[in-house]
């Protein structure tokens, strides 16, 4: 939780042109001043060290990650790697329907993450497998 809060207020000082505003609803983090919608995931992992996402299909045993995003309504899927600085902007539904395809190609098997108190499923898939559908990449210093 601490890594998202941290990924939360770097979102919020990287973008003050879309003026972010933490959403009230738990649906989703943010409400931009154009009236769309983003989800954000933070990653701690450094860019470097993995060609990977980790692309969560489910976390508590619901339905998460883009999926999750997918289902209620969320216009952006921003994948953010903390120690890098680097954010990765998708259009929620262009990206479940690649991830869609590549899980059914089975080139990627399922990895379980348990931490304290929770257990998240999804897959490894690298960031060049989905370049093809990112809508824009920001790096900041």
């Amino acid at each position: 939780m601490a890594v998202g809060d941290l990924g939360e207020k770097a979102f919020i000082e990287s973008y003050p042109i879309l003026a972010p505003v933490k959403s009230k609803d738990r649906a989703f983090d943010f409400d931009l001043k154009t009236g769309s919608t983003v989800e954000l995931k933070t990653d701690d992992y450094d860019m470097e060290a993995t060609k990977n996402f980790f692309m969560e299909t489910s976390s508590h045993g619901k339905l998460g990650g883009a999926y999750r995003a997918k289902q209620d309504n969320v216009d952006y899927f921003v994948y953010y790697f903390i120690k890098n600085k680097t954010f990765f902007w998708f259009n929620t539904i262009k990206l479940c329907e690649k991830l869609d395809e590549l899980i059914a190609s089975k080139k990627f098997k399922i990895k379980i993450i348990r931490n304290n108190g929770w257990t998240a499923e999804g897959y490894a898939i690298p960031r060049s497998e989905l370049e093809c559908v990112l809508m824009k990449k920001d790096v900041f210093p």
